[in-house]
């Protein structure tokens, strides 16, 4: 999805502060690996985007995926992600 919507012009890469390159996640996880191999600590924030989607309408998120393009398959197991949660 994010290659699509940058290749696609519809964000930015501004909008992808954090994680400018997809890839960096992976790099991420070695990091981690090798600091606990080493003994280092690690400290891991987690966020929680819960409250974020309950701001949104999900109805109004659907169709603007839609708009961007979004079909399918994909479009069908984000509706079911969205569909009826609280």
């Amino acid at each position: 999805m994010l290659a699509y919507l940058l290749d696609n012009q519809l964000i930015s890469r501004q909008q992808l502060a954090s994680c400018q390159n997809v890839q960096l996640v992976p790099n991420y996880l070695i990091d981690w690996t090798l600091s606990i191999r080493n003994r280092h600590s690690v400290d891991v924030i987690y966020f929680d985007f819960t409250k974020a989607f309950d701001s949104v309408s999900h109805l109004k998120l659907i169709h603007k995926l839609q708009a961007y393009g979004f079909c399918g398959r994909l479009l069908c197991v984000l509706s079911d992600f969205l569909c009826d949660r609280t």
